[in-house]
C-alpha cells in the first residue's frame, strides 16, 4: 500500500497529455491514485488537476477459488435497460457442488434502475434465508448487497439469490442459460436458472433468460464442514 508503481511516461506537446505505462500489469479490483507533477521552461509547476483515483476491474473469477461467483465483472447484458417500470424481483436459482457459506450476492445495474435494493437468498421453496440492502447506486455496472447474515448452504440443494428492483428498468440477456451452459464450478445451474416476480417476494418464475443476479460463495474449511451441513437448510 502507498507503493510507486515502476513504469515510464511519455508527453505529446501536441495534444499536452501524459502517458504512463506500467513495467507490469496492475493488480484487478485496486484501488490506485495517479499523480501528476511537472514544470514548464520557467519553473512554473502544475497547480491543480494533478492528482486523481481509480479502481482497476475485478479479475475473471477462476473455477473453483473462492469466493466464487458465476460472472465476471466483464460481463454486461444484452439489454442494459428493459424499459419495464414496475417493481420486480429477479434472481438466479443455482446449487453449489460442496457446502459453504453465501455471503451476499451481485447484480448489474442499468443506467435508469435505481434503489434502493434489498437482496435474498431463498430456499428452493421461497423460504427466505438471508438479507441485505444497499441504498440506490450511482454508478452503472455491477453492485454488491452483502447479507447481514451469511447463511450456510448444502451441496446438491436448489437455492436462489435476488434483488427487488423498485421501479422496474432491469437489465436482461434473454435466453442466455438456455444458450450456454453458465455453471462455474462449484455453483451449477440450469437451462431455466432465471427467476422473476412481479412485486415483492420470492421468485417462484422460471426462465432462460439471464437477470445477472449472481451468488457470492465461500467454500467451508473441511474442519467445519459438518457444522456447515448442520446449520443448512434441506429443501
Amino acid at each position: 500500500l502507498g507503493a510507486p508503481v515502476a513504469g515510464s511516461g511519455d508527453y505529446a506537446p501536441g495534444t499536452r497529455t501524459v502517458t504512463f505505462t506500467p513495467a507490469q500489469p496492475l493488480n484487478g479490483l485496486v484501488r490506485h491514485t495517479a499523480t501528476v507533477t511537472a514544470s514548464d521552461a520557467s519553473g512554473r509547476t502544475v497547480s491543480s488537476g494533478g492528482t486523481w483515483s481509480f479502481t482497476t476491474a475485478r479479475p475473471p473469477a477462476q473455477p473453483g477459488v473462492c469466493p466464487c461467483t458465476l460472472f465476471d465483472e466483464s460481463l454486461t447484458p444484452a439489454v442494459a435497460d428493459s424499459g419495464e417500470t414496475l417493481p420486480v424481483v429477479l434472481g438466479t436459482r443455482f446449487a453449489v457442488t460442496t457446502d459453504g457459506v453465501v455471503t451476499g450476492l451481485r447484480f448489474y445495474r442499468g443506467p435508469n434502475n435505481t434503489g434502493p435494493y434489498t437482496g435474498t437468498l431463498w430456499s428452493a421453496d421461497g423460504t427466505e434465508l438471508a438479507t441485505g440492502t444497499i441504498s440506490n447506486q450511482p454508478t452503472t455496472g455491477w453492485q454488491t448487497i452483502p447479507f447481514t447474515t451469511p447463511r450456510a448452504v448444502s451441496a446438491g440443494v436448489d437455492y436462489v439469490v435476488s434483488y427487488r428492483s423498485p421501479t422496474g428498468h432491469f437489465s436482461v440477456t434473454p435466453g442466455a442459460f438456455a444458450a450456454q451452459d453458465l455453471s462455474k464450478p462449484p455453483l451449477r445451474v440450469t437451462s431455466t436458472s432465471g427467476s422473476y416476480r412481479y412485486g415483492t417476494g420470492f421468485p417462484s418464475n422460471r426462465t432462460s433468460s439471464n437477470y445477472l443476479v449472481d451468488p457470492i460463495f465461500e467454500r467451508a474449511p473441511a474442519s467445519i464442514r459438518s457444522w456447515v451441513a448442520s446449520r443448512a437448510p434441506r429443501a
